[in-house]
């Protein structure tokens, strides 16, 4: 059975036209090996970054990006218990809902949540939420490969 993993946005975004980090776009090529998880949620902060960016003329291209995500990797649900969670880490000094979200969800759902979101990962380790076992880096990803 293939590990299982949610990815953060920022494996999305190079789907939809955009220009990310050297280490996403090598993470991406393992994830054929991988049972790959999205949330709704990344859509939506990605929808903020093209507003923000002024892409909306792309959106031809961008569309076709949500449909190939839609169509290769596996939605999840967020679970009741992960809104909880996302607030107390809120509450705990990490403002961004959306990670606190998909962190959540991937902590309740027991599959390993990608991301390269150094200050999550920060905050996460001082305030003593799990991080082994939850949080995986694009490096690690070799690894696991590796051990396969």
């Amino acid at each position: 059975m293939k590990p299982k993993i949610l990815i953060d946005t920022s494996f999305i975004l190079p789907t939809l036209g955009f220009m990310v980090e050297r280490e996403i776009i090598e993470a991406i090529k393992y994830f054929r090996l991988f049972k790959i998880y999205y949330s709704e949620l990344s859509f939506l902060e990605a929808s903020w970054k093209i507003v923000r960016l002024g892409l909306s003329g792309k959106m031809e291209i961008i569309l076709k990006g949500i449909r190939a995500v839609k169509e290769t990797y596996s939605k999840v649900e967020i679970p009741y218990r992960a809104y909880a969670l996302a607030c107390k880490m809120r509450v705990d000094g990490h403002r961004d809902m959306i990670d606190n979200l998909l962190y959540s969800t991937a902590y309740f759902l027991n599959m390993r949540f990608l991301t390269i979101d150094e200050e999550l990962i920060s905050f996460l380790r001082s305030t003593g939420y799990p991080v082994d076992n939850v949080i995986i880096l694009p490096e690690e990803l070799k690894a696991i490969v590796n051990r396969m």
